[in-house]
């Protein structure tokens, strides 16, 4: 019976222990990102794996949020909310205030972008001009290419889209008459919603490699984590379009 009594307390001990040590364990820190690339897109998703993959290596978990381009420029500013960017062109740096942010210089994704027009809009812009005369031109709220062209053309009017699939589907409706955006979001969701018949491709207006940045106060995880991406890449072949 004293025997059955000490193996009782014995495990009782055990158990105490465990609790105890993990009571006391330190959760892993986590590291968040900004994104400006909306959750509903596949090229969100890709990102999000390959940074978790990449920062659990470094024992650490991983987040990432959607806000627009231009937001996030003043989110990155205050330091205290996010602690780096997805993906973003190589100069952000200096626009973002240098002191705040940091590149990691391995590209993780390349965006082209493009005009596109309604099917049955007529598109006859003088030789010097992209767009129609007094075109209607749909952006994504946030990303400025769409601004500098119509900047070019002062009879275009600019309509602004939270996102990007409510700004296609006004395209494909013929309320828009031109949409500029990145080229793969725009066929990943014109086939998702399937409105290929109903718009075409204008022209590409550019193209951008994109890099990772983070926050100077993680400047001690800029070499590891180009490494941990160096490797990633690698495997996958290719970046992220």
């Amino acid at each position: 019976m004293r025997q059955i009594r000490l193996s009782i307390f014995f495990a009782f001990l055990g158990f105490a222990l465990c609790l105890n040590q993990s009571a006391w364990a330190s959760p892993r820190p986590l590291i968040t990102f900004s994104c400006g690339i909306p959750s509903s897109l596949p090229q969100w998703q890709t990102l999000l794996d390959i940074y978790t993959k990449a920062f659990d290596s470094l024992g650490y978990d991983f987040a990432m949020t959607y806000i627009n381009t231009q937001r996030e420029r003043a989110e990155l500013q205050k330091s205290d909310m996010l602690d780096g960017s997805c993906a973003r062109k190589k100069d952000f740096a200096d626009s973002n205030d240098a002191s705040k942010v940091v590149l990691i210089d391995t590209p993780v994704g390349r965006s082209s972008v493009s005009v596109w027009r309604h099917i049955g809009h007529l598109h006859a812009p003088l030789p010097e001009n992209m767009f129609s005369e007094g075109a209607k031109v749909g952006y994504l709220r946030g990303t400025s290419i769409a601004k500098l062209l119509v900047a070019k053309q002062a009879d275009a009017t600019l309509v602004s889209f939270l996102k990007p699939d409510l700004g296609i589907k006004t395209l494909a409706a013929g309320r828009v008459d031109y949409w500029v955006g990145f080229t793969a979001t725009v066929k990943f969701l014109a086939e998702k919603l399937g409105l290929n018949v109903a718009i075409v491709k204008v022209a590409n207006v550019g193209t951008s490699t994109l890099y990772p940045f983070l926050n100077k106060k993680h400047k001690n995880l800029v070499e590891p984590l180009s490494k941990e991406l160096d490797v990633i890449f690698l495997e996958r072949g290719q970046l992220v379009e």
